[in-house]
């Protein structure tokens, strides 16, 4: 139980702090961390799959293209104690979308042979959202 509430709380404050920008932006954009060295972030799996996702991006994963993978909706720095996590990987025949929590940019993924490894900015929160099989 005390799992899913910090997830709910959590979801919650992402959705206020989306909503509040919408509301306010120039409030918003004064208060976007810069982006640093070392910013923490985290990734969130807003799918029924499990997506890959890389804690540093180093080009030296433990699964070949991602370092594992994170469950459905589950936030990286929960799943795995990371303070950072700075890539996904959506695999072969999978398309999706990241969404950037901190600007509203959303990136869209289409089908690959290959899969796509995404290098996420650092300082940033992202949601991976609608994955699903070409």
């Amino acid at each position: 139980m005390h799992k899913r509430r910090i997830t709910l709380l959590r979801a919650i404050c992402v959705v206020a702090t989306v909503c509040l920008g919408a509301l306010a932006p120039g409030a918003a954009s004064a208060s976007k961390p810069a982006e640093t060295l070392d910013a923490p972030n985290w990734v969130f799996n807003a799918t029924t799959i499990g997506i890959g996702v890389m804690r540093y991006w180093d080009g030296d994963y433990d699964r070949g293209k991602y370092d594992a993978v994170l469950p459905r909706v589950m936030f990286s720095d929960y799943a795995f104690g990371w303070n950072e996590t700075r890539g996904v990987y959506i695999g072969p025949g999978y398309r999706g979308q990241i969404w950037n929590v901190g600007t509203g940019a959303v990136s869209y993924y289409g089908c690959s042979t290959t899969g796509h490894q995404i290098h996420l900015r650092e300082g940033y929160n992202y949601h991976v959202q609608n994955v699903s099989r070409c």
